[in-house]
């Protein structure tokens, strides 16, 4: 594959552990290196630093909690696509052969998103001499003449022992990886954030880019019928897998009928009733009752098996962002499972919770209430302006309540996240993770909204 590979910067980070105190420092110096013969002008890609000494110091290095690493100052760096095509980009930190540190010890935060230890991030190979390994920090496309800003944080993870860290070293190099190709679907969308900031938001802890607001133009078709886009995710095809940025739709309406969330009155998602009717049922097979609406081939030719998060808060009273973490946490009913590998499932609390556009109130503040309140008072502003919300019934949501073993979060017909015996008959919205490779054909006639929905193609 064609590619130019840009080395953004020398990330000389020397974590050197004695008794609990140690010293640490980089320094960045900005280099091109040219790979093999391409569409790609020589300085394709630039980088601008935000001060002029281009050095991070980090002062008595030994491991600390994550509220204090992103308490850190930041480094920060802008890459910028200076050629006339479109271009992927791979932003990787890779390990020089004189590090003697374990990746599972290295906590890193880029931008605002949630610290991951540098292990949890993708393998890609090395571009750079004298590496032994490399790990995707971010990775996307960019339009001609366009740019993106990152702050990167690194500390050692506070689990971290001194006799398993003491005396050793992380040094690195961080490069951009670049090749010349068509923008994805998913790449489309994440685009479109750039000019469309009150339909569109990227402020969840792992700034996934979400539609947002009363009625934004993300209807697509699929299965032969409306759905929405609730936007582009970093998700995993397995525990083991790799991070994927995948288009995550919803059905515009419910199924015709409304069901329970698990017959067998437990909140296992694993053995659910209403699992099972979307991935190996009739709604699957598109046989019996869903006949007319089950999935086609050419539907679940799109779909991509998908990792799902089955973590759950015990109580009702919970913000967007507290749903989001602790979905994706181990917090669950007693040996429920944690995660769910499989192709259709539902929406989460968080996904209705980040969909809001807010206007009396605004986003911000909608996004400080918990769910629970959001049909109190000047706070059904919220609800009102969430594309997601349905006034005319209930939401079954994916979630289980940890703290019982028959209940799982729903979205009330009045707006309001909470919380139901999974005997209920409620309202169901089949959601899926689209392939990576699909693509969204978009044109005059193809515009995202309701009259000209977008059209997908693999």
């Amino acid at each position: 594959m064609n590619k130019k590979v840009v080395v953004l910067g020398i990330l000389a980070v020397c974590l050197s552990i004695s008794i609990g105190i140690g010293f640490s420092y980089a320094v960045w110096n900005q280099t091109e290196v040219q790979s093999g013969t391409n569409l790609f002008q020589s300085g394709c890609f630039s980088i601008s630093y935000t001060d002029d000494n281009n050095i991070i110091n980090f002062n008595n290095a030994y491991p600390i909690p994550d509220e204090k690493g992103m308490q850190q100052e930041a480094y920060t760096f802008t890459i910028k696509n200076t050629c006339n095509i479109y271009a992927h980009f791979s932003v990787n930190l890779e390990k020089l052969n004189t590090s003697t540190m374990d990746d599972q010890y290295i906590k890193l935060q880029l931008n605002n998103r949630r610290p991951m230890l540098y292990s949890a991030y993708n393998s890609v190979s090395t571009a750079l001499d004298n590496t032994s390994s490399s790990r995707s920090l971010d990775f996307g496309g960019l339009e001609p003449e366009t740019e993106k800003t990152y702050s990167l944080r690194l500390w050692i993870d506070n689990d971290a022992t001194n006799g398993q860290v003491g005396g050793s070293t992380f040094q690195a190099l961080i490069s951009v990886v670049s090749t010349a190709a068509e923008p994805t679907g998913a790449e489309y969308i994440e685009n479109l954030l750039a000019t469309n900031t009150k339909t569109m938001a990227n402020d969840d802890p792992d700034e996934n880019v979400r539609y947002i607001g009363q009625d934004p133009n993300n209807y697509v078709t699929f299965n032969d019928e409306l759905w929405r886009i609730i936007g582009v995710f970093y998700v995993k095809p397995s525990e083991n897998g790799d991070y994927e940025k995948r288009i995550k739709i919803i059905r515009k309406d419910r199924l015709t009928s409304q069901l329970p969330w698990a017959s067998s009155n437990v909140n296992n998602w694993s053995n659910a009733s209403l699992q099972k009717l979307l991935n190996e049922g009739d709604y699957w097979q598109h046989t019996g009752d869903y006949e007319e609406i089950g999935l086609t081939d050419v539907a679940k030719n799109m779909i991509e098996t998908t990792m799902w998060n089955l973590g759950g808060p015990s109580s009702s009273v919970v913000l967007a962002e507290q749903f989001y973490t602790v979905e994706r946490s181990e917090i669950v009913y007693e040996n429920n499972p944690k995660k769910w590998i499989g192709k259709v499932g539902l929406m989460y609390p968080s996904d209705y919770g980040y969909a809001t556009g807010g206007e009396v109130y605004g986003r911000d503040s909608c996004l400080a209430k918990d769910l629970y309140g959001w049909s109190e008072g000047n706070f059904s502003n919220c609800k009102n302006n969430d594309w997601l919300y349905n006034a005319n019934y209930a939401q079954w949501t994916l979630t289980p309540r940890s703290g019982y073993r028959d209940i799982s979060f729903l979205v009330n017909s009045s707006g309001y996240g909470h919380s139901n015996n999974v005997n209920a008959i409620i309202g169901v919205r089949p959601v899926v993770y689209l392939k990576s490779d699909v693509k969204i054909i978009h044109d005059d006639n193809h515009i995202g909204s309701e009259k000209k929905p977008y059209e997908l193609s693999i």
